[in-house]
């Protein structure tokens, strides 16, 4: 039988996110690797978080505000993908970051947010 202790000790898995960015008419539309509406991606601390173009078209990502770990705010595309990055252990619950896609041929933009979640 699992003791109080125990169960407090168990702890989620972090999940690694994939955000599909998809642009259609001049629209972009974001899906996961789960194929949900991804716009407002929602992910836990120490999830990691990928993008990746559907056409494979280059593209850059600008945070305001940085939710992982590491120092970069501005992330460039190899291939039409940004590898995942780690959630920051301590990045703001409850938080809307708010990004901005580029698309580097078209000149497209976007912002989309990723809400950090309140730990388990």
């Amino acid at each position: 039988m699992a003791t109080a202790a125990m169960i407090r000790k168990r702890k989620r898995q972090p999940i690694q996110h994939t955000i599909y960015i998809e642009i259609q008419d001049g629209r972009f539309t974001y899906r996961d690797q789960d194929t949900i509406l991804a716009r407002g991606k929602h992910a836990h601390h120490e999830d990691q978080v990928g993008w990746e173009s559907k056409t494979g078209e280059d593209f850059t990502i600008a945070f305001v505000e940085w939710p992982f770990a590491g120092r970069l705010k501005v992330l460039k595309s190899k291939r039409g993908k940004v590898s995942p990055l780690q959630v920051h252990p301590n990045a703001k619950e409850d938080y809307e970051y708010k990004y901005t896609v580029s698309m580097l041929s078209s000149g497209l933009s976007d912002d989309p947010d990723i809400i950090i979640d309140p730990c388990e």
